[in-house]
């Protein structure tokens, strides 16, 4: 029988990549920005739009009072 060396050298190479659960983190944190800030969005969009239909309905407002006035004006004549 042949005698194998006691020291023999075993070693299983392990690479670790840091990167690639440095994605992992960033890809989470992504995530959840992007979930956080739909409602943020929403509400914003919904305050906006209010904030529009209400300076249509004064420009409105503002015109009938124009037009009204002018018929006041005319009936008068």
């Amino acid at each position: 029988m042949r005698s194998q060396p006691q020291n023999q050298n075993k070693t299983n190479a392990v690479e670790v990549q840091p990167e690639g659960q440095y994605h992992v983190i960033t890809d989470t944190r992504t995530i959840v920005s992007l979930i956080a800030l739909i409602p943020i969005l929403v509400l914003l969009g919904t305050l906006g739009y209010q904030k529009y239909r209400a300076f249509v309905r004064r420009k409105r407002i503002a015109l009938l009072e124009k037009i009204w006035l002018l018929d006041v004006n005319n009936k008068t004549r």
